[in-house]
């Protein structure tokens, strides 16, 4: 593939960040980010914005078992009182969820402050 091959197979794209891509992979400096953590913002700003945008209702119902519920108490640590509903409750705020790659059985919520990768249940098709 030639350099010039790169910005037909950016364009060809359906659904990303195309602009973003165009200008990181340009031949012309001036156009790229500067730095590799300007593009991670871009990025990072485009994906926050398209989860944004309203998409349908979905409903998640979420178990914890004893092991998880443990680990969940470490983390937050002796002066959370309630640490499953403190993390509930920062998914409820803002929730996004996204598939995780190559592995249809699992799925990532994203929270304001958590990000939580779940196993779904194959019995519930809803989420």
């Amino acid at each position: 593939m030639d350099y010039g091959d790169i910005d037909a197979e950016i364009e060809a794209l359906t659904d990303g960040p195309v602009d973003i891509l165009l200008r990181a992979c340009s031949i012309s400096p001036s156009s790229r980010p500067k730095t590799a953590a300007l593009l991670l913002q871009e990025l990072d700003e485009w994906e926050q914005n398209r989860s944004i945008s309203p998409g349908p209702n979905i409903t998640c119902w979420i178990s914890f078992p004893p092991s998880v519920q443990t680990h969940v108490a470490n983390l937050f640590g002796p002066e959370e009182r309630n640490p499953l509903a403190a993390l509930l409750a920062d998914l409820s705020g803002s929730l996004r969820a996204r598939a995780v790659a190559n592995d249809a059985s699992r799925l990532r919520l994203i929270g304001d402050g958590w990000q939580v990768v779940v196993l779904r249940d194959p019995a519930r098709q809803e989420c």
